[in-house]
């Protein structure tokens, strides 16, 4: 096998979890490719497979020269499959493994549990414990060392993710993808940010005919604009929001203050308070409720979401 970054290899249970997976676009502008779908409802992250209940054992992925120290056994689940992000959980034992490739995927973790240390190739050490959330970018190179009983969610790209997998199972890499990058080191999300410290303010973006309630003032910050995935902080006032038009892109939400509630076209209700994760998939249509002061963390696809902001400028 040829080395493969530890938390590419997730797919060892997700590859066989694909029945979630939306079909393929058939081309057309944004509105058209998700309107042809039937309209999806959001997904709360399995909190069983978060607090890591009977995550399915796979098979060892790591190359025998690139585990530094300790063992390698492997368990996890896919969360949710969808047109745009793969959203899964990992644990492993206490080990450190080389990154001698370039990592081939930007990846969001969130650790669970445990503690993550990377070390990046200028020799950068950055620790990360349970709660912390960071981007390993697409490029790194370093080492990675789990400890105590390490557990963490991940979200990529759907596309590339799957090219990497294609080009292991090929015997090759997703190297030249990235090896004229200079390496870059992992990035920890800004805890002001998160926490919601002078954030800044934005334009409205949303039509005054979908506000059925409250009002509407945003604020955030970018927290990572990488090759595949941005990470933003999205702060707003109590409102009512009605999502009309199918919603354009995947998109990971981390509930940080407040609580949201989610009510879909069927009229299903879900609601979740600071803390929880879910995904909006692409498609989704309803209403969005936001109470208290809410906040949220999203991860999105960087193309996509683009695409959709170009739409909505015009």
């Amino acid at each position: 096998m040829k080395k493969i970054l530890p938390t590419l290899m997730l797919v060892f249970a997700g590859a066989s979890m694909q029945t979630q997976a939306a079909p393929e676009e058939a081309g057309g502008n944004e509105m058209e490719e998700v309107k042809a779908q039937t309209t999806p409802s959001p997904v709360r992250m399995n909190p069983d497979k978060l607090a890591g209940v009977d995550l399915t054992a796979g098979e060892p992925f790591i190359a025998p020269e690139d585990l530094l120290e300790g063992s390698h056994r492997p368990r996890g689940d896919s969360l949710y499959w969808g047109k745009e992000l793969v959203v899964e959980v990992f644990e492993d034992d206490p080990a450190t493994h080389a990154i001698a490739e370039p990592f081939p995927v930007d990846e969001y973790v969130m650790v669970l549990s445990g503690k993550l240390i990377l070390t990046d190739a200028d020799g950068q050490v950055q620790e990360f414990v349970a709660g912390d959330s960071l981007m390993v970018p697409k490029g790194f190179t370093g080492t990675w060392q789990m400890l105590g009983n390490y557990r963490e969610l991940i979200v990529v790209e759907r596309e590339s993710y799957e090219n990497a997998f294609k080009a292991a199972e090929a015997g090759g890499s997703a190297k030249e993808e990235v090896k004229v990058q200079t390496a870059p080191s992992p990035v920890r999300m800004n805890p002001d940010k998160l926490a919601g410290v002078d954030l800044s303010a934005g334009e409205p973006f949303i039509a005054p005919e979908d506000i059925l309630e409250g009002s509407h003032r945003p604020r955030g910050e970018s927290l990572y604009s990488g090759k595949e995935l941005i990470v933003e902080i999205f702060e707003d006032d109590p409102a009512t929001l009605a999502i009309a038009e199918p919603f354009p892109v995947d998109e990971y939400v981390m509930v940080m203050s407040g609580k949201l509630i989610l009510t879909d076209a069927d009229g299903q209700v879900q609601e979740f308070v600071a803390g929880d994760s879910l995904m909006v998939p692409k498609g989704f249509t309803g209403t969005w409720q936001m109470l208290g002061n809410y906040r949220e963390l999203i991860v999105v696809e960087r193309e996509s979401y683009e695409n959709a902001s170009k739409t909505e400028e015009k």
